[in-house]
């Protein structure tokens, strides 16, 4: 089902090629009517066919449109495939009000726009969400959480990864959304979460690192990816306790 909102201040604005334009339409054909987040997952394929253009315009009015703030990419990594969030400002259609004010409709309410404009019901809502998550997780000190993980690849598995400032960007958000998952997960703190990270990769180099067919997955690619993450720590767990009991 197309989503019934209708993206008025896109078609207005002056910053956009014609061809963002279009690709943002066929993106916000993709939004379902009841996800808060505006979250879509539409191939380039997929959008390349809808709006007559080639992947490669596709890939590149995606890029001017985050650029311009109207889509943006969550932080999702390991659930493979990309994740594309309307940034609902940037849909928002405004029109003028009797008394000739301009105005902005927000999810059903209109807002008048003298002065600072207050948020959005879908910004209110994320706030909210954010402040109210019990186990937050802190983001001091992620890094040093990431290199440890990293190097318990390195030091059990023989792994030739890069840590410090020289990381892999993909390694370093991948084992950050793994590690703050199993803080919402499992509670505790990012401290915790790395240590239970680590033994995860303990656990897998030993089951899979003597198996030729399986040595080579014991990689953060496949150990950490979000879909998996809970079964494997379940695995972890038993391993641990198996290990205890000997």
């Amino acid at each position: 089902m197309p989503s019934p909102l209708f993206p008025t201040t896109i078609m207005a604005r002056t910053d956009l090629s014609d061809a963002a334009k279009v690709v943002a339409i066929a993106i916000l054909w993709h939004v379902r009517p009841a996800d808060d987040r505006m979250t879509c997952w539409p191939s380039n394929r997929r959008l390349a066919e809808m709006t007559g253009k080639t992947i490669r315009t596709v890939q590149r009015r995606i890029l001017e449109l985050e650029a311009a703030g109207v889509v943006q990419r969550p932080d999702v990594s390991g659930v493979g495939r990309r994740i594309l969030e309307v940034v609902p400002d940037s849909i928002e259609p405004e029109t003028t009000n009797d008394m000739g004010t301009s105005q902005v409709t927000r999810g059903g309410v209109t807002d008048d726009m003298g002065g600072v404009s207050p948020m959005s019901p879908i910004r209110k809502a994320r706030k909210k969400g954010k402040e109210e998550s019990p186990h937050k997780p802190p983001h001091g000190g992620i890094s040093e959480k990431v290199d440890e993980v990293l190097s318990a690849f390195n030091d059990v598995a023989g792994r030739d990864y890069r840590t410090g400032p020289k990381r892999s960007k993909a390694h370093a958000r991948l084992i950050t959304a793994r590690l703050k998952q199993e803080v919402e997960a499992s509670g505790g703190d990012m401290d915790q979460a790395a240590t239970r990270a680590v033994l995860l990769v303990r656990c897998y180099q030993e089951k899979w690192g003597d198996d030729p067919k399986m040595c080579d997955y014991v990689r953060p690619s496949t150990l950490f990816q979000a879909a998996k993450w809970a079964d494997r720590m379940d695995d972890t767990r038993r391993w641990v306790t198996g290990r205890n009991g000997r």
